[in-house]
């Protein structure tokens, strides 16, 4: 008999790409997305009116930050079960 903890004995559904991203939490993504553009507003004016040398740097990370939630948000569920005890070993070392 397995443990009831492994991915296999869960019985999760399918989700389709349209209903995940229906699902996400949209107004704290547009909240995030505003505040990251007061601090881009910010480093802008400290930096005299020019991107570099953070306001570029800011926005940059901003955007590989979303794609990241996007690509954990889409992943599929099954896979998060399976990938957690792993995952958990790779950030403990």
């Amino acid at each position: 008999m397995k443990p009831l903890f492994l991915a296999e004995n869960f019985d999760l559904p399918a989700v389709a790409l349209k209903k995940k991203l229906a699902l996400l939490n949209w107004p704290f993504l547009a909240l995030i997305a505003l505040i990251t553009l007061f601090g881009t507003a910010a480093l802008y004016s400290v930096a005299g009116g020019t991107l570099e040398p953070w306001a570029n740097r800011h926005v940059l990370r901003f955007c590989a930050g979303l794609a990241l939630v996007f690509v954990i948000a889409l992943t599929d569920l099954k896979w998060w079960m399976r990938a957690a005890y792993p995952l958990y070993l790779v950030a403990l070392i």
